[in-house]
């Protein structure tokens, strides 16, 4: 067995992690008082969250050898119409399913594109999230939406005890869930 360190093999399989691993050392060095501190960790978990979320998302098509650019505006759009919904006084339950019904109309859309036409999914789902984009832009009026109702902020704001928040319990749930799918059934 040969346990030498070879740098071009860490940094070729593990080159991001080391990248984080320094980048937090520096950070924590240079301002112990503010980014090292549990309250901005836990933060950073909770910001981090729905990108992570996001990027669970990808894995399926991905796992599939195909991609799916539309990702972030499908992101959008769902958020974009479940805010608009609750602001305009629906029950979070409606919003919900009215969000939910959206975000899988759009997936339809893109697996009829690349499955029943023959799109390649890579020129499919850019010009999905092109005209998702757009519609963000309709909805919002290209404006910053700062109206919510306070349920529909809470499904991601509430703080669990240890201070995380419930987004975060989200996002593991979610791994746990996919990675289940993929590694421990026939499906995956």
């Amino acid at each position: 067995m040969n346990l030498r360190l070879n740098p071009g093999a860490l940094m070729k399989n593990y080159g991001i992690v080391v990248f984080l691993v320094l980048m937090i050392i520096v950070f924590g060095l240079l301002m112990p008082d503010t980014f090292a501190t549990p309250g901005n960790f836990r933060q950073i978990l909770a910001d981090q969250a729905v990108p992570g979320i996001l990027a669970l998302a990808v894995i399926l098509p991905l796992a599939a050898g195909e991609f799916d650019l539309s990702v972030g505006a499908h992101l959008g759009i769902c958020t974009i119409t479940g805010i608009v919904l609750a602001g305009d006084g629906l029950p979070l339950p409606l919003v919900l399913i009215c969000t939910l019904i959206l975000g899988m109309l759009i997936g339809a859309v893109n697996a009829f594109m690349t499955i029943v036409v023959g799109v390649n999914a890579f020129i499919a789902t850019l010009g999905m999230a092109t005209i998702l984009a757009g519609f963000n832009l309709l909805l919002t009026n290209s404006t910053l939406i700062t109206h919510s109702s306070d349920a529909f902020s809470s499904l991601t704001g509430v703080r669990l005890p240890g201070g995380l928040q419930v987004v975060v319990f989200y996002f593991l749930a979610a791994a746990l869930a996919l990675w289940f799918i993929l590694e421990r059934t026939p499906f995956g």
